[in-house]
């Protein structure tokens, strides 16, 4: 094994300062062979498969444009540099952790597998008797370096999930429900009142309801191949609204019963990238386009209903810090701690607080006259 390291630090520099585009420092990501291949074969599951892939698009087109590196052969700072450098938004930085994640796992296969133990003392510079002392070295590494993408230290540092621009007071919330179509509103319904991910609701299926979970509500099992950490956790649900809302949607098959139009369209009609598509809000040109113009909020994205919920769930209501950030699937308890820690505007409240205190029926809000009629 060749370590490939080298001394970025001048790059950097210039980099930061436009002098350098990211393919004229390293070659990019999507360059190097078989790695779209490779990445792909690591997200894509077989249980799964069309979703995966989705999800597969979406990361890679975040991945493709930045500099290769490789986990192993590296050092942190050249990392750090490469990541920070020429990452822009904090989507962007997920992605890349999922890459890292990726990559760590194919090299600890090298570790196992390939590499021998004077190969392995070289690159960590320490004496080892056995293999698992090199994983272990690995591990403790691979966790350096997805801290490094969001140090303190580091000038384009990832501050961790923007909740002030993503929160939706619930005078607002109410008014998209109202305005969105019944099937779009009651997919931004379960997404806010779960606090998912929208793939993880889209892949819900019947059976992952827990009826006799926790409390009266149950909860929903979200399983490890539907979840960005690839690890499985449970959504408890602090009210019945949940299922009731999906009695009359079959889950793991959202699609608009008017038109059988499939989820895509329906839950993301901005897709076409055309002003008039705008559901949630975007500002183009100084104006805001979409539901969110209309009622005059800020632009959001279909992520800031689970960033709202998970506020509320920490400030409106108070519970602990530990139960929320199971719920959410987060790994590490900074995330969670950092919408506890973020100063609103107002005083937040749950859709369901709001609503009882003002005598709404939420799910008069997100059905047609003929559902109403039926219920």
């Amino acid at each position: 094994m060749e370590p490939n390291i080298v001394d970025y630090s001048e790059e950097k520099e210039k980099a930061r300062k436009n002098a350098l585009k990211p393919d004229e420092v390293r070659p990019l990501i999507s360059e190097v062979e078989e790695e779209e291949e490779d990445f792909r074969n690591w997200i894509v599951s077989e249980d799964e498969k069309d979703n995966s892939i989705s999800t597969f698009k979406t990361y890679w087109n975040n991945i493709r444009k930045h500099p290769h590196f490789d986990i192993l052969t590296e050092p942190d700072y050249d990392i750090d540099g490469l990541i920070s450098t020429y990452t822009e938004s904090g989507s962007e930085r997920t992605h890349l952790r999922q890459y890292i994640k990726f990559q760590f796992q194919r090299r600890r296969e090298f570790i196992e597998e390939e590499a021998d133990l004077d190969e392995l003392e070289q690159y960590f510079d320490k004496q080892l008797t056995t293999r698992t002392r090199a994983i272990s070295l690995f591990k403790k590494k691979k966790n350096e370096i997805l801290e490094l993408i969001e140090s303190e230290g580091s000038n384009d540092q990832d501050e961790g999930p923007d909740v002030e621009y993503h929160y939706i007071y619930k005078e607002d919330l109410v008014e998209l429900l109202r305005k969105a179509p019944p099937i779009r509103a009651k997919f931004w319904a379960t997404l806010y009142l779960l606090g998912a991910r929208w793939g993880e609701v889209k892949r819900l299926k019947p059976e992952h309801r827990l009826p006799d979970y926790n409390d009266e509500h149950g909860a929903y099992q979200i399983e490890k191949n539907r979840t960005k950490s690839k690890k499985a956790h449970k959504k408890a649900l602090y009210t019945g609204l949940v299922p009731r809302i999906l009695e009359d949607v079959p889950i793991g098959n959202w699609v608009d019963p008017e038109t059988d139009e499939e989820w895509e369209s329906v839950y993301f009609p901005d897709r076409n990238n055309s002003d008039e598509n705008y559901q949630l809000g975007k500002e183009v040109n100084g104006k805001v386009y979409g539901l969110a113009g209309e009622i005059g909020m800020e632009p959001r994205t279909l992520h800031s209903f689970r960033h709202t919920r998970i506020t509320d769930l920490l400030k409106a209501e108070g519970r602990p810090l530990s139960e929320v950030q199971d719920r959410s699937g987060h790994e590490d308890s900074k995330t969670t701690n950092d919408y506890k820690e973020v100063n609103l505007k107002k005083q937040p409240t749950s859709l369901e607080q709001y609503c009882d205190d003002n005598d709404i029926d939420l799910l008069e809000v997100i059905t047609t006259e003929s559902e109403q009629a039926q219920r």
